[in-house]
């Protein structure tokens, strides 16, 4: 299907739609087991859903990135996201959002809990 999308430009004529083909190709990248690509075209998404002044679509990204974040051993940006999607939600009144949020912050905790601790890189 994401092929499809290459082939007919007009399918994501707008940021909108890119920010939801770039999402895709972050989803399979990642599922296909490679973290960069998939935080690349994850990013890719946020930045453009953040261009088409789309908050809840680009706080829903960030989600996503801060797992991915934490699935990298990355859990100080992983923070970072999730408190931002918090705010967006927060701001909106998008109630069952901002619980699934919040539910994906104590589980990242949890994670992060149980993983042993690594030395800082010199």
């Amino acid at each position: 299907a994401l092929t499809e999308l290459d082939r007919e430009p007009d399918l994501t004529a707008t940021p909108a739609l890119q920010a939801l083909a770039a999402r895709a190709r972050g989803e399979v990248a990642a599922a296909c087991g490679d973290a960069a690509a998939g935080m690349k075209h994850l990013r890719t998404a946020l930045r453009l859903w953040l261009s088409a002044e789309a908050p809840l679509p680009a706080a829903q990204t960030r989600c996503r990135i801060a797992d991915l974040l934490q699935s990298l051993g990355d859990a100080e940006s992983a923070h970072l996201e999730l408190d931002a999607a918090v705010t967006a939600f927060e701001l909106a009144g998008a109630d069952g959002l901002l619980r699934q949020c919040e539910r994906l912050k104590s589980a990242l905790a949890a994670r992060r809990a149980a993983s042993p601790s690594r030395a800082p890189a010199c």
